[in-house]
């Protein structure tokens, strides 16, 4: 299973592009921002395979 980091200060964007990754075949673990420091603590915390931040 991929883990993916998702980072935007905008929850709607946040939620669309969950969405979208969620609708995929293959298994996703979908980890949300809202802030730079938010990301960086997740970062720390987990094994990240993917990280998108605008």
């Amino acid at each position: 299973m991929k883990t993916i980091l998702l980072v935007d200060d905008h929850p709607m964007i946040r939620k669309w592009i969950r969405a979208l990754v969620e609708s995929l075949p293959e298994a996703h673990h979908v980890l949300e921002a809202g802030t730079r420091m938010e990301s960086q603590t997740l970062l720390e915390e987990n094994e990240v395979d993917l990280f998108r931040r605008p």
